[in-house]
């Protein structure tokens, strides 16, 4: 039957796009800073009370991504049990993209673990193959690092995507655009990155299980029943990288959000609302350091059963003023808000951000937003020179000096632990250097 798939492009790689998949990325980077973890079973999570991340020791035994802890001593009694340290594993990421742009100009670093790289036209340069090129990141990542990662090399980031997914864990792949049939054949639709759950849907009803018949149908077909992001997929399947790296980092925003989690969940009405408060200050931040203003704003909670309920407004002007934006919320939490409900996440999110030109005086706000656009400014100057809560909205105070995971089980993470910083650090004063584990 391979004899007879129909080739999707002739040439092999007209571009060369590599992703680099790091595996069980946080538990591996606890795992190399402290040596006595390696080759045991660590959870990362301890803090939210449930499993976050899991090292390929627990994920073999039985341990899943979202599991509570009682449950996965039941699973896995030898199990360690660790809080979140994010510092650490930022650190650890800013050494993965070091690695990577050795070899590359053009990286994107696409989440904390996780990059993509152009490597079009390096094996001159390199005086390597393709195979050679990807395999000596690999082996830089998982030596000097001490972790391991999946690397795929295709000429389409949607292909380097699945092709880092191939061999999972600690694959090498190599999709070159001649035969790409032969892998897509195997990948479900709703596997494909930038196929949703609705579209999936949509594409099984019409009898597309597979990338292999997505990328075969005609072009037509794909604009007259798709959107624009799905005719970009169906380009990356087919060899032709559409979707360019993102190697800049951002920065303009169309939309800002600010999620939290906290545990344990709360049915506190002053408390849930104090936190959505800091998402909405927060966000307001973010968006005045980048000069943006917006006038469509949306709020949700969601329920220790992860049931989601929100509301979506619009207001008459555009603003970056967390006071006007919590007015508009309140009575609308209300709503929204059950006291027979336990919530143990807030979300907040800007809409349609745009450049603050300054507004005409519609609606008699010029003279609000101008002092309080003073006011920000001097807030900002504080915030930046002594922490960003310094100065903050009374209604946030309750959620500002309150844990987001309190729980008589959780400690703090390595690296917020004094006795752990580096000569010189403080706690809002780092060493921001890429790193390779230490143990004291």
């Amino acid at each position: 039957m391979d004899a007879e798939l129909k080739c999707i492009t002739t040439s092999s790689f007209p571009k060369a796009i590599l992703h680099v998949d790091m595996d069980s990325f946080f538990a591996s980077c606890e795992q190399q800073r402290d040596p006595k973890l390696r080759g045991v079973p660590v959870c990362i999570g301890q803090e939210r009370g449930i499993a976050t991340a899991m090292s390929s020791e627990a994920k073999s035994a039985g341990v899943t991504r979202g599991m509570r802890l009682a449950d996965i001593k039941k699973v896995c009694p030898e199990c360690i049990i660790l809080p979140s340290d994010y510092e650490t594993f930022g650190l650890y990421s800013l050494r993965l993209f070091e690695i990577v742009r050795k070899y590359s100009d053009d990286v994107e670093e696409y989440s904390i673990d996780e990059a993509f790289a152009d490597i079009t036209g390096m094996r001159r340069s390199l005086k390597m193959t393709y195979e050679e090129i990807i395999t000596q990141i690999k082996y830089e990542i998982d030596t000097k690092m001490g972790t391991v990662c999946s690397i795929g090399l295709a000429p389409s980031k949607t292909l380097a995507k699945i092709a880092s997914k191939w061999q999972k864990p600690n694959g090498l792949t190599i999709i070159s655009g001649k035969r790409a049939q032969y892998f897509l054949k195997e990948v479900p639709i709703g596997k494909v990155w930038g196929i949703g759950d609705k579209t999936e849907q949509f594409l099984t009803s019409k009898g597309i299980h597979t990338a292999l018949q997505f990328a075969y149908l005609p072009e037509e077909w794909i604009t007259r029943n798709l959107t624009k992001p799905h005719y970009e997929t169906w380009c990356e399947l087919r060899g032709q990288a559409v979707k360019t790296l993102q190697t800049e980092p951002i920065d303009e925003y169309h939309t800002i959000s600010k999620t939290k989690t906290f545990t344990p969940a709360s049915n506190n009405q002053s408390e849930v609302f104090s936190r959505l408060c800091k998402n909405v200050e927060n966000a307001c931040r973010k968006a005045r350091r980048y000069g943006l203003v917006s006038k469509h704003i949306s709020f949700g909670l969601k329920t220790q059963n992860f049931i989601h309920h929100g509301r979506e407004l619009k207001l008459q002007y555009p603003t970056a003023d967390p006071i006007t934006f919590i007015k508009y919320i309140e009575p609308l939490f209300s709503e929204v808000f059950s006291f027979n409900l336990k919530y143990r996440t807030t979300h907040f999110s800007l809409h349609g951000l745009a450049a603050d030109a300054g507004q005409l005086d519609l609606f008699g706000n010029q003279v609000v937003e101008t002092k309080r656009n003073e006011m920000y400014s001097v807030i900002d100057k504080i915030s930046a020179q002594h922490g960003k809560h310094t100065v903050h909205l009374g209604i946030s105070d309750s959620a500002i000096h309150k844990k987001e995971h309190e729980s008589p089980r959780s400690e703090s993470a390595w690296r917020k632990k004094p006795e752990n910083w580096l000569p010189g650090e403080t706690a809002r004063r780092r060493v921001n250097i890429p790193y390779c584990g230490f143990v004291r």
